[in-house]
């Protein structure tokens, strides 16, 4: 059964409550634990997240660059944006404080002269 939702700038029609997902990603060389825990504790620090589901952290991938890990909460539609944008701010601040880098993509380029 195919099924539509039909979205509005305050959420889902009929739903008072959204799912707020974040990746961040951190160094290879990085505390994976200690990420986790400290970007969970932002969230279970903020009044506008739900209990209910509890908020969570879990590794999403291994990129290139960094570890993912995703912040994953519920919210009031009301909080919604207002959220979203306070938690991207605070999990920066949040890591940069606990010495948790965010790196950039990087690539090694490696030049080698051919012949004399």
């Amino acid at each position: 059964m195919l099924r539509i939702h039909n979205f509005r700038s305050s959420g889902l029609i009929g739903n008072p409550t959204r799912r707020i997902d974040i990746a961040v990603g951190i160094g290879y060389d990085d505390d994976v634990d200690k990420g986790l825990t400290l970007l969970l504790d932002l969230m279970a620090d903020d009044d506008r997240i739900l209990d209910d589901p509890a908020p969570r952290t879990m590794v999403k991938a291994l990129s290139a660059s960094s570890v993912d890990i995703n912040m994953r909460c519920w919210c009031s539609i009301d909080d919604y944006w207002n959220l979203l944008f306070h938690l991207n701010k605070a999990a920066k601040e949040t890591l940069d404080g606990a010495g948790i880098s965010i790196p950039y993509p990087q690539r090694d380029v490696h030049l080698h002269k051919v012949g004399g």
